[in-house]
């Protein structure tokens, strides 16, 4: 299974302002290799953040919400978890996804280090 981050935001670390912001992007290139990607992936992970600039599930993708709120995510075509990471990428390769696109929360990066540096094939690791 692969696991790709993907942070799509700005120089000072957002996607957008706050809820009420669309996410803008720097191209037409840049919003097409976004959607390319996400679409191929067994499944897309976001942050209650992100998915709030966004407001609805992305089509042609699976849509996983990070949240402790559940009950605030009411769109359709979305999943919600507050499960770590380790479960949630175990749980998704169990239900067969080859693929799995985290993106856009920063925070992540150092909940994936130790992760990453667990993993027997990581060269860190040894």
């Amino acid at each position: 299974m692969n696991v790709v981050l993907i942070a799509a935001l700005t120089a000072d670390g957002f996607i957008g302002r706050d809820s009420s912001h669309l996410a803008d992007w720097t191209g037409k290139a840049d919003k097409k290799l976004f959607a390319d990607v996400t679409k191929t992936a067994g499944a897309m992970v976001m942050g209650s953040r992100t998915f709030a600039t966004i407001g609805r599930a992305l089509p042609g993708r699976r849509n996983i919400i990070y949240t402790k709120h559940p009950e605030t995510i009411t769109a359709e075509g979305v999943e919600t978890t507050d499960e770590t990471p380790t479960a949630l990428i175990a749980r998704l390769q169990a239900e067969g996804a080859p693929t799995q696109e985290w993106c856009s929360i920063p925070q992540w990066h150092l909940l994936f280090r130790d992760f990453v540096l667990s993993r027997p094939e990581h060269s860190l690791a040894r």
